[in-house]
């Protein structure tokens, strides 16, 4: 009788349990109703935490009445049968102590000297002192019928007590850090004098606000100059290894240029888009200097430079001239073939000049011309207006017949003097008798 009705309870279980693995749990348990008025603001990586859960395809998100079930079963909490919740509240002590001497065991506690060594005797003794207080509260049962009571004495009784100083200890410990902070004291104010901080009795050390914010200014600077001479620095030494690079490669070359008898051969003019530019024969790379002298279009400046040259030439010897005639006519002919304009004409300079001065007397005079015109048009709509207010005035009172015509605008004066063609028919078609 007895396995009859503990079959047909396993059957009927079995039973629900089937009809539970039918049901998803979001129906049978509420969950989205139960807890909305519980609900928080979730942060940032909880939110991400619940995106990548929906959007991950090994989790299943039709969960069952009875998976829940079985989860809820794993987190519960035990059961505290009457008359065995002592026993059990008993032995997790008993583990929690175990627990407490182990950590203490494996983690001894470490005093150094004052000399930054370790005091062996002394970690010995606080070792065995700890093993003691360990075995003693192992010894003694908690009388305690609550759980939160016995862990909490647990913890109390686990921490280590701190051994109490005597008074000559005391006295020879405050001496040795009243020496500490003194010679702290000494080597901050040394650090100070040696650079001159605000406030230090050195002489050169800033006294007022201005001082300081001069000195600030000076390193600001001092920093700023540093940092442009290592860029410097860098792009040197970056240009060094280019040139060594490229004197290899030639190197390499040089053999093919002799056998093809090209070596005293010239190119144009190659500049890269940083500036650079390769020399004529294409052995080495020029980095882009400042421009010096005159601007390419300020002629005059060209003008004067070059009376300054034949001033120049007319004060030296008959040598010294034909020698730099010669550099010159050098430098020109090389400028020439890297590309560069030479502006060395005094008659070509001279007549650019000339067609610049006429272009700028041309401009200056249509833009005389322009104010004028628009001075011409504003006095003209003034006196217009107020020859309409007077008209206005004298047509109060009349009737519309005997009423003055105002003045039109200068709009439809400027189109009534244009003459103007019909839409569509800008040319003119000539037929008549004439033309057969």
């Amino acid at each position: 009788m007895v396995n009859s009705l503990e079959e047909r309870l396993k059957e009927h279980s079995n039973t629900f349990d089937g009809l539970l693995s039918l049901i998803p749990a979001k129906y049978y348990y509420d969950e989205e109703t139960s807890s909305q008025w519980k609900q928080k603001r979730k942060s940032n990586e909880e939110r991400k935490q619940s995106k990548r859960m929906k959007l991950d395809p090994n989790l299943s998100r039709e969960v069952t009445a009875e998976q829940v079930m079985k989860n809820r079963e794993k987190t519960a909490k035990p059961v505290i049968i009457p008359g065995q919740g002592k026993k059990q509240v008993e032995s997790k002590t008993e583990e929690k102590v175990s627990d407490s001497e182990g950590f203490i065991k494996d983690q001894p506690t470490l005093i150094f000297d004052d000399d930054g060594e370790l005091k062996d005797g002394e970690v010995e003794k606080e070792e065995e002192e700890a093993e003691e207080e360990v075995s003693s509260k192992v010894m003694v049962k908690p009388e305690v019928s609550h759980r939160q009571k016995a862990s909490k004495r647990v913890d109390k009784d686990s921490k280590p007590k701190k051994a109490s100083l005597t008074e000559e200890e005391k006295k020879a410990k405050q001496k040795h850090l009243a020496e500490l902070r003194a010679k702290l004291s000494i080597r901050i104010n040394a650090m100070k004098a040696k650079r001159k901080a605000p406030g230090s009795d050195v002489p050169g050390a800033a006294t007022s606000r201005q001082q300081i914010l001069e000195e600030r200014r000076r390193r600001w600077e001092l920093k700023k100059e540093q940092q442009k001479q290592r860029k410097q620095q860098a792009g040197e030494e970056e240009a060094s290894e280019a040139e060594e690079d490229s004197s290899s490669d030639d190197d390499d070359d040089d053999d093919e240029v002799e056998e093809d008898g090209t070596a005293g051969v010239f190119y144009g003019n190659i500049e890269f888009a940083d500036g650079a530019k390769v020399t004529s024969d294409l052995s080495t790379i020029r980095k882009a200097k400042g421009k010096k002298g005159p601007a390419h279009k300020d002629i005059k400046s060209h003008l004067k430079k070059l009376e300054k040259e034949k001033q120049k030439l007319n004060s030296m010897e008959a040598d010294t001239r034909e020698s730099f005639e010669k550099k010159k006519q050098w430098t020109r002919a090389i400028a020439s073939v890297e590309g560069e304009k030479v502006k060395d004409d005094e008659k070509l300079l001279k007549k650019a000049l000339r067609r610049k001065e006429a272009g700028k007397r041309k401009t200056r005079k249509e833009w005389s011309g322009r104010v004028r015109e628009v001075h011409e048009q504003k006095r003209a709509k003034q006196d217009r207006r107020q020859e309409n207010l007077r008209i206005r005035k004298e047509n109060k009172g009349r009737s519309r017949k005997d009423q003055v015509k105002q003045l039109p605008s200068h709009k439809k004066l400027s189109r009534a003097n244009t003459k103007r063609s019909r839409a569509g028919f800008e040319g003119r078609l000539k037929t008549g008798k004439g033309r057969r």
